[in-house]
């Protein structure tokens, strides 16, 4: 009797665990999509910064729910923004916003933070050069006036100022997820 009681509490936490990961999941997933498609809403806030938002998520979603949960997180924000704001952003977030937190998390603890840097700053670039090349700069640089030899000096400013904000986006990461582990992350724990 007393077996069958253990057994029938151990399944009870774990249903209550499960409820809780896709209860976190969903918030989460519905907190992604609320920032990429916040900037049609509210033009005044800007692209660059929802995305940064919603990026920061995935670091969130990293340390509640593991890393196969924040990739969770990750592929359906995507999906999501596939229905709306659209293919093209649903794109850049797979293959920028939402990757580039994922590439982090995933690398740090594996190889020195230099290498982590070259790494992030080289696979980065690699993808904004190809993806001008794939959509063109000018529909990815919308308000730039395209013409002649400007265009390659416009392009090269583009990846350098990149490198800029992959290099703030560091340091944004680093304040954020210090901040979560030690203030936020702890109150969740001890509400579970």
């Amino acid at each position: 009797m007393c077996l069958l009681l253990t057994l029938d509490m151990n399944d009870h936490e774990s249903r209550r665990s499960t409820a809780l990961s896709l209860t976190y999941g969903g918030i989460l997933v519905a907190l992604a999509w609320l920032f990429l498609i916040l900037p049609d809403a509210i033009p005044i806030l800007g692209r660059l910064f929802s995305y940064l938002l919603s990026s920061l998520v995935t670091v969130a979603a990293f340390h509640i729910l593991g890393e196969r949960g924040s990739f969770l997180v990750y592929l359906s924000t995507g999906v999501l923004a596939l229905i709306w704001p659209g293919p093209l952003r649903s794109l850049l977030y797979f293959v920028g916003v939402g990757l580039l937190p994922m590439l982090i998390l995933r690398l740090r603890n594996r190889i020195s933070l230099t290498s982590l840097r070259v790494i992030v700053h080289a696979v980065m670039t690699a993808i904004l050069i190809g993806m001008i090349f794939l959509f063109g700069a000018d529909r990815l640089f919308k308000r730039i006036l395209w013409g002649g030899n400007r265009s390659v000096m416009v392009i090269t400013v583009a990846v350098l100022f990149f490198q800029v904000i992959i290099i703030i986006y560091f340091y944004v990461f680093n304040l954020f997820e210090r901040l979560f582990v030690r203030r936020i992350l702890p109150y969740i724990k001890r509400r579970d």
